[in-house]
């Protein structure tokens, strides 16, 4: 008799399992054919590459500057959802162009960073994004439907290497030590700023006869992190301490490398290229859903307060660990 109801458990375990294999099978049939729908009711003639991503030029430049790895793009992009609505748009009529870094994995959802690889500069292409390269079974309110199909047009204003970048970003550190009277001994009466190789500017602003810290040794620091505009992203006050163990990884290099310089009781100000800092941090498509991508954790926190290649500032103070 338990021989028998063994069996009978298991004959209905299979069929709930194969349910769902069927299930799952025919909505990814479903979207199959939506999405032929569409290309049928356009007239294209495409298919899908090797990941499932379906491409179509809009506007072609065969001499335009191509791609190589490392390069930054900025670009315009729409984002639709077949048989629904507009879920983002960035354009002409914004302050900005999209900076993203290609082929880096910091781009979300993944279809968007495979479908630029398609791209030179000054073209315009379409994009079928299946719902596997895009939000899967996500969704958000009604904009994003779960398993939706993405329609992306995007289109690529320029490819930079990221030593433009840098190049620009030491060009603006300068012209930022300027414009704060960095070097006025009357306003900061110790050292002149230190412009480092490495484009690297720091200042000490407060000195201390304290030690230096050693391998592994407890300590805490108080800080403002900001953007050259001033725009504070980051801070660490007096009641709530950055706490780390010395030698552990930091914030970024180039804040590891300004507490490397420091004395306990010392002030810093230190501003970071890019490079040194978060880099092309990431991008997630739309920006609203960068909080909840984070949750998810898609991407980092960090993602949500520096956008991609920004230089930053920091005023650190190190304090002794209690």
């Amino acid at each position: 008799m338990k021989q028998y109801l063994f069996y009978i458990v298991f004959l209905f375990m299979l069929m709930i399992v194969s349910c769902k294999g069927d299930s799952s099978k025919e909505a990814q049939l479903s979207e199959e054919i939506r999405i032929q729908a569409y290309i049928d009711s356009l007239a294209l003639d495409i298919s899908a590459d090797a990941d499932g991503l379906f491409a179509y030029p809009v506007i072609l430049n065969p001499g335009g500057k191509t791609q190589l790895e490392g390069d930054v793009l900025k670009l315009y992009f729409k984002m639709d959802v077949l048989g629904g609505g507009t879920v983002d748009v960035q354009d002409s009529l914004d302050t900005d162009s999209l900076v993203v870094k290609q082929g880096a994995n910091a781009i979300y959802p993944i279809g968007l960073d495979l479908a630029l690889a398609y791209m030179r500069e000054g073209e315009k292409w379409s994009f079928i994004i299946p719902s596997k390269l895009g939000f899967g079974d996500f969704s958000f309110s009604t904009l994003i439907p779960e398993n939706a199909i993405l329609l992306v047009d995007i289109e690529l204003l320029t490819i930079q290497s990221e030593d433009d970048i840098l190049n620009r970003e030491i060009v603006a550190i300068g012209n930022y030590v300027d414009s704060e009277n960095l070097r006025d001994t009357a306003i900061y009466p110790l050292n002149q700023p230190d412009f480092l190789p490495n484009g690297m500017v720091v200042k000490r602003i407060k000195s201390s006869e304290g030690s230096q810290l050693g391998t592994a040794e407890l300590a805490e620091a108080i800080y403002d992190g900001y953007f050259l505009d001033g725009t504070v992203f980051d801070r660490a006050a007096a009641g709530a301490p950055f706490q780390f163990s010395y030698g552990e990884s930091l914030l970024n290099t180039g804040f590891q490398l300004t507490i490397d310089r420091m004395r306990k009781g010392e002030r810093f100000l230190t501003i970071i290229p890019s490079y040194l800092a978060y880099k092309e941090s990431a991008q997630v498509i739309p920006s609203f859903l960068t909080e909840e991508m984070i949750t998810r954790k898609i991407v980092p926190p960090y993602v949500a307060k520096v956008p991609p290649y920004r230089s930053v500032v920091f005023q650190i103070e190190l304090i002794q660990a209690n």
